[in-house]
């Protein structure tokens, strides 16, 4: 067992981790030797070292070195390590980056993956998954959202719980299972998407085969008109706005063409399957007076949000005014009660512009004219004293964290 943080190793050493307890970074480097900083004990084994950290660790090793690390109990992180990099189980979030190869079991966090100039193989992500700039993705189960850039090679996903985001992947995209929206542009591949729950979006941009993709939602397809492609569609509702060669309809289903290409599209959509024109024009007069109608509802629901908020916010300060009165006297209690009535008009006017820009989209299409927008209110910070009045109030248990919060927030006002 060696307590040197610095140690001559060969070229290419493997590493394993049975246990780190707190964070760990790896890091490759040009040179033939490691370096370490934190608790960790190391035993020299055949070709390598086993290794136990006890705390937060930060180690270099030869770029060409393998890593398996068994269990991971905080956040981990690997970059610049050109050897297999093999995680059972990681607690916390995980990183890899300028990498070769990468086969991960279990991630209890977030996970990103980026530069990996090999297959990455991930069994179950139990948060979010962002990958980009991969020779080719695996995926198990994604608890979180999955969104994935610049892949050269194949996708597989067999189940993601969260949206679905894919942009640039030149091999073949297979999605068994996506329980939300699925969003697709630029694929190089043949895709094929099994079962989404939700909606699917899809950007022209397909290599000759047979495509398909089946919702429970919508499945809106932009195509462009200088692009080939045949159309197989069966929906609840279809709305087309794709001069289509060859059209026919028969109750849910329409069949068309654009150009004599070997493109398939077949499109199984459990609402509505909506075919346009990515030029931005024919977006505009599909929508028409429907649209700027949705966007003013929309402007009238969030001035009846911003009433809601002034409301709750005015409701929960009266039931802390009480006892900041019996506290520090009725001058400091009114003083608070005004800071959070500023506070629920700048709610107020949050919302209101949100309102006023959903009035100026609808007036593009409607003709009508916006009422003026509510001008800004500025507050004055309070004092240090007055946030160290209510530290103590919750310090003493006169009021609970959730009391102070709204204090401090309506102070910050």
């Amino acid at each position: 067992m060696t307590k040197s943080n610095q140690i001559e190793v060969g070229k290419a050493p493997h590493f394993y981790f049975s246990n780190a307890n707190g964070d760990l970074t790896i890091k490759g480097w040009a040179q033939h030797s490691i370096k370490y900083s934190g608790d960790c004990e190391l035993e020299e084994t055949d070709g390598g070292f086993a290794i136990t950290a006890q705390g937060s660790t930060t180690m270099y090793v030869p770029e060409l070195s393998s890593l398996h690390i068994a269990i991971a109990s905080g956040d981990f992180a690997v970059k610049g390590v050109q050897g297999l990099v093999q995680v059972d189980q990681a607690n916390g979030d995980a990183v890899f980056r300028n990498m070769f190869q990468v086969a991960v079991g279990t991630v209890n966090g977030d996970l990103a993956l980026a530069n990996v100039d090999g297959d990455s193989q991930v069994e179950q992500v139990n948060g979010d998954l962002a990958a980009r700039r991969l020779r080719g993705l695996q995926v198990g189960v994604v608890n979180g959202d999955l969104a994935g850039r610049y892949i050269e090679g194949d996708v597989h996903l067999q189940e993601v719980s969260g949206d679905i985001s894919l942009r640039t992947v030149n091999g073949n995209l297979t999605i068994q299972q996506g329980l939300r929206d699925v969003n697709l542009q630029n694929l190089g591949g043949i895709v094929l998407v099994q079962d989404a729950r939700g909606d699917i979006r899809l950007r022209s941009g397909l290599v000759a085969g047979k495509h398909a993709l089946n919702a429970a939602g919508d499945i809106v397809v932009r195509w462009s008109l200088t692009e080939e492609i045949n159309l197989e569609v069966t929906a609840s509702e279809i709305k087309n706005r794709l001069p289509l060669k060859d059209e026919q309809t028969d109750g849910n289903t329409l069949t068309g063409r654009i150009g004599d290409g070997d493109t398939t599209l077949i499109l199984n959509a459990g609402r509505r399957a909506i075919l346009r024109s990515v030029d931005q024009e024919e977006v505009y007069d599909e929508f028409g007076a429907d649209f700027g109608s949705e966007m003013a509802d929309f402007g009238q629901e969030m001035a009846l949000l911003s009433e809601r908020i002034a409301g709750e916010i005015n409701s929960r300060m009266s039931e802390v005014s009480v006892r900041l009165e019996q506290r520090f006297g009725p001058e400091f209690a009114q003083k608070m009660a005004e800071k959070a009535a500023r506070k629920a008009e700048k709610a107020v006017a949050r919302a209101a512009q949100e309102a006023e820009r959903s009035r100026r989209r609808a007036e593009r299409y409607q003709g009508w004219t916006p009422e003026p927008s509510p001008q800004k209110k500025t507050a004055p910070r309070a004092s240090a004293g007055e946030q160290k009045k209510v530290l103590e109030m919750l310090e003493q248990g006169i009021i609970s964290v959730e009391e102070a919060n709204t204090l401090l927030k309506a102070m910050e006002a």
